[in-house]
């Protein structure tokens, strides 16, 4: 990731930041002095990660939600304006990757689950930043 003076004040987004790549990345961009948002499904998992990173003097905020579910896709850049006043950064890490098997031998309806939870909430966080 890049200095300090680059996320130093700057408001970050990160989906799917419950654990793994989206947790670290979390900890990583509020120790370089962002605000941070995290989302996830799993509540308690996020508030963990955010109340850790509180306890390192940096600012977090989570909100749940599920990114295959439309509704809640759209309260989450809402959130972060309202919780923190601006959005610089989105780091869209939340995603699944479907069944592993060829892509001859993949049904639609995993192919539309994948792509629901994996492509549809960056148009619908997108769409609501541009739209405001």
């Amino acid at each position: 990731m890049g200095s300090n003076l680059e996320f130093a004040g700057k408001v970050a987004l990160i989906t799917g930041g419950n654990s793994g790549i989206g947790a670290a990345a979390a900890r990583r961009v509020a120790e370089l002095g962002a605000q941070v948002v995290v989302t996830g499904r799993r509540q308690s998992e996020g508030r963990l990660l955010v109340n850790d990173i509180k306890r390192k003097s940096g600012s977090a905020a989570f909100i749940q939600a599920d990114l295959s579910q439309p509704e809640q896709v759209k309260r989450i850049v809402p959130f972060t304006l309202k919780t923190f006043g601006r959005l610089d950064y989105a780091f869209n890490n939340a995603g699944i990757s479907g069944e592993n098997r060829l892509l001859t031998d993949q049904t639609e309806k995993i192919f539309d689950r994948v792509f629901a939870v994996n492509v549809k909430p960056c148009f619908f966080c997108f769409r609501m930043r541009s739209n405001r």
